[in-house]
């Protein structure tokens, strides 16, 4: 990858703020299709969002192309995939964690946990997802669990 330097790069693409964190990745078994999920940080600790891109090939080379942007998720942790769904934390550096579900294809919120946390989760979290379950914790080393609903 990255030709033959290994530094020319086979796709850009830019995003409203700087990405921190992990990507997450799905793929639509129905479409064939390659989503790649980026969190990113704005310019104030209270934005950010989740940023979705598909794996197109134009020219002979990948590229991804942007689909959807959620803004309300401020200061994100690295967001996780599952089932078609995506869940990203913010993580609330001075305020309260706040839980998101979005649609995987198209970032339609289906689920936010609004102040039942009660800290901020450290920008290092990371979500677990496993047997209909989403798990994180706070700073003040409280494990938070919430159930996913079985029609998702």
């Amino acid at each position: 990858l990255g030709g033959i330097d290994h530094r020319t790069p086979l796709a850009r693409s830019s995003v409203d703020g700087s990405v921190r964190g992990a990507l997450a990745s799905w793929e639509d078994a129905d479409a064939g299709t390659r989503w790649i999920y980026a969190p990113f940080w704005g310019s104030t600790e209270a934005s950010g969002g989740i940023q979705a891109f598909v794996v197109e090939e134009r020219d002979g080379r990948p590229t991804l192309t942007a689909r959807w942007t959620a803004r309300d998720v401020a200061s994100p942790a690295a967001p996780v995939t599952a089932n078609g769904l995506v869940f990203a934390l913010s993580t609330g550096a001075k305020t309260r964690a706040r839980l998101h579900i979005l649609d995987g294809l198209t970032g339609k919120p289906l689920f936010t946990s609004r102040d039942q946390v009660a800290g901020p989760a450290s920008p290092d979290t990371g979500l677990a997802v496993a047997n209909g379950r989403v798990y994180f914790s706070t700073i003040d080393n409280t494990v938070y669990c919430f159930g996913i609903p079985t029609e998702h």
